[in-house]
């Protein structure tokens, strides 16, 4: 038995390669259907999420150059994608190389078996000078054991199969949060229950099992748990798992909507709400399964920044959330205001009628403004009108004249194709834009600006 390991997977995965591979699985493989997503789309996304990474450590910024950054959520797969292309394409079609009688790998963990420890060193060799970035390193067995993850597999020696058992680090201190800790119950129980059925499953049968879990009651009790709850809970899940197995009966019940909510934990007082809500819940709204999440509180760890304060010239500037619905609104409701100002030009800084006119006589004396001063016909104009609302605090302003013409066509005209047109009287005439178009002509102007100002 020999088990090898690749020394720092993810931060020597070729990066280029990697992205390659996963396009010509994507996009030219007999397998998969091609997505929807243009190939030099997807490529420019994943270059986006996982090159050009920058990090702080101790003041200082530094730039990777090559493989994926820790904590990358494309970590694991690039990773995984590199390695079973690697597998495909060299070890197991590879020419004069000593092939395990069994191959298991589980992201950079790979469990072997050969008929002799000579083949192993072979095998190690070869896959060592298979690719620059990926050097594997070999554990071999003793004493007739080997340990891979997170179980220990024991040879037999009167027979061909293996025993697997749980495996404990030496480093382990047996400590978990303590039974008297401020959490619910539920979370005692679960941790038990997790600990137990992980046992279950490694063991390869019950007297291991057994072992297994007399060890994990000691650590256990060493974190004040109870005996008698972890008997309680070992016995539920051979009950669940192991009693039943065989006359399991299929019990399909109504599918029921889960609803979510979320409350801050504050000891007994909390539980009770819960259940309360619950049968509130089950009472009015049976079609309705509702799940009550509970909090962390505040801890002491919040008072302590451990981390590195990452500098804003360093930050890529990205925005990983929006809100989509009110985004959607909001495009929604510029469309609307655009289509109402496409037939609309507006002249600033024209001169406004008497305060003690009419509204009829302001209006026509707008309307001469337009024939006699800008030179529009009034038979182009369909009526015209102030923007805004007259600022008693401010009265030199002038608020701006909104013209609206009888067709688009004679916008583009009289804006010389929304550029603005500046008539012979000095008055300069503009499309009417909604708030977010102008938005976008003065971040447009200020990039402009900018861009020469460097130059």
């Amino acid at each position: 038995m020999a088990c090898f390991d690749v020394s720092s997977l993810f931060t020597n995965v070729p990066l280029d390669e990697t992205i390659g591979i996963t396009l010509d699985r994507l996009y030219r493989s007999d397998v998969n259907t091609p997505p929807n997503l243009p190939e030099h789309v997807l490529k420019h996304l994943l270059e986006m999420c996982v090159k050009d990474n920058v990090f702080v450590f101790n003041g200082q910024v530094f730039y990777q150059t090559d493989g994926v950054a820790m904590g990358n959520p494309l970590g694991p797969i690039l990773a995984n994608i590199f390695m079973a292309h690697l597998e495909e394409s060299m070890i197991f079609c590879g020419p004069n190389i000593v092939q395990p009688t069994f191959y298991r790998r589980y992201v950079d963990d790979t469990f072997c078996l050969f008929t002799t420890k000579e083949e192993a060193e072979r095998f190690l060799v070869f896959i060592n000078n298979l690719h620059p970035n990926i050097q594997f390193e070999m554990e071999t067995e003793s004493d007739g054991k080997l340990e891979f993850l997170d179980t220990v597999v024991e040879r037999r020696p009167d027979s061909t199969s293996h025993r697997t058992s749980t495996k404990v680090k030496q480093t382990d201190k047996g400590i978990y949060y303590h039974y008297s800790s401020f959490i619910p119950d539920s979370y005692k129980l679960n941790k038990i229950f997790t600990l137990v059925y992980r046992a279950y499953r490694i063991a390869s049968d019950m007297s291991v099992f057994h072992v297994d879990v007399e060890k994990l009651k000691k650590r256990l009790r060493l974190n004040g748990f109870p005996t008698h709850l972890i008997d309680q809970v070992t016995s539920k899940v051979l009950m669940r798992y192991h009693a039943q197995q065989d006359n399991q009966q299929d019990t399909q019940q109504p599918d029921r909507e889960r609803v979510y909510i979320a409350l801050p934990y504050l000891g007994p007082v909390s539980i009770i709400l819960k259940r309360q809500l619950t049968k509130l819940v089950q009472k009015f709204y049976p079609s309705v399964q509702l799940k009550v999440v509970f909090r962390r509180g505040f801890r002491i760890s919040n008072l302590f920044n451990y981390k590195d304060k990452f500098p804003i010239a360093c930050r890529s500037m990205i925005v990983y959330y929006i809100q989509f619905e009110s985004v959607v609104r909001q495009m929604d409701a510029d469309k609307v205001e655009r289509e109402k100002r496409r037939s609309n030009v507006v002249v600033l800084s024209a001169p406004e009628p008497e305060k003690e006119a009419s509204a009829e006589q302001k209006k026509k004396e707008d309307k001469n403004f337009c024939s006699n001063v800008l030179g529009i016909p009034l038979k182009d104009v369909e009526t015209c009108w102030r923007a805004g609302k007259i600022d008693v605090s401010k009265p030199d302003y002038l608020r701006p004249l909104v013209i609206k013409l009888k067709s688009e066509g004679l916008v583009e005209e009289w804006t010389k194709d929304g550029k603005g047109y500046k008539t012979e009287s000095g008055f300069w005439i503009n499309k009417d834009l909604c708030a977010a178009d102008r938005k976008a002509n003065f971040l447009a102007r200020e990039q402009r600006r900018t861009r020469l100002q460097k130059t």
